[in-house]
């Protein structure tokens, strides 16, 4: 790893695990008389600019307890600049009524080098009819020496067999600025269950660790979900990252589910 830029990269996967984290919902993805779920996967990210690549590993177990009404847990392992952290999640979905879903998440990482410290995550789900729905969520991050706060609004819409979504980010670091992202996707949804989507983020990320980062951030993904059998379905990402003139980013990801 280069020596001069170890503070802004230190500062900047941070900030790139809280995008991760809040800006992907867990893929609950059951089939109809299904009520457990279990996900096991990896990821690999390769750095240009001669710094080291990033690898993680999960194991993801929901439950249904009644529709709408989810928990669900998370163990990860994550190697990015050669040290690796280990975080565990717990969230849990509520109906509040016919139309609005509740989750709240807690996180914590015993090495938290580069994730948070402790995290909690707070969001609400409203529908709206025709196919419309709208999702409000807030996490705030706490690392040993500062804390950030992150605020998503997501507007997505479904018909036929297709999803249209979009995304605000809006990220608050202590003692620092705002900046905001933005992110828009589109899922086709064949087969059944199967789903083939991409998704472009577009905007600046900033974070205060001993000094105040910002860049421009540009990635592009592509992302699918394919049932093999009834109860056995594989996910597979691709995805290129831009973290403005400090490094390009391309990773793939590779996990599989089984529903009982």
């Amino acid at each position: 790893m280069k020596p001069q830029r170890k503070s802004s990269l230190e500062v900047l996967r941070r900030w790139g695990v809280t995008i991760l984290v809040l800006g992907a919902a867990p893929a609950l993805c059951h089939s109809e008389d299904a009520p457990n779920s279990i996900e096991i996967g990896v990821t690999q990210e390769n750095l240009d600019r001669g710094f080291t690549d990033w690898q993680s590993v999960y194991l993801t177990a929901s439950h249904k307890l009644a529709s709408r009404q989810v928990v669900y847990g998370e163990l990860r392992e994550a190697e990015h600049f050669s040290e690796r952290d280990k975080q565990f999640v717990a969230g849990y979905y509520h109906p509040a009524d016919d139309k609005t879903t509740g989750l709240i998440e807690i996180a914590a990482s015993p090495d938290h080098h580069f994730t948070a410290e402790w995290s909690i995550l707070g969001q609400l789900e409203r529908q709206l009819g025709a196919g419309w729905g709208l999702q409000l969520g807030w996490r705030h991050n706490k690392y040993p020496q500062t804390a950030s706060d992150l605020t998503v609004f997501t507007a997505e819409r479904y018909w036929s067999s297709y999803r249209a979504g979009y995304s605000l980010y809006l990220g608050k670091p202590k003692g620092a600025g705002a900046a905001s992202s933005h992110r828009v996707a589109f899922d086709y949804y064949f087969a059944d269950r199967n789903s083939l989507g991409m998704a472009f983020s577009l905007g600046k990320e900033v974070e205060n660790v001993g000094g105040v980062i910002t860049t421009d951030v540009r990635s592009i993904a592509v992302i699918g979900r394919y049932w093999l059998a009834p109860v056995w379905s594989i996910v597979m990402d691709a995805s290129r990252h831009e973290q403005g003139d400090l490094y390009v980013r391309k990773g793939v990801r590779l996990g599989i589910q089984r529903v009982f």
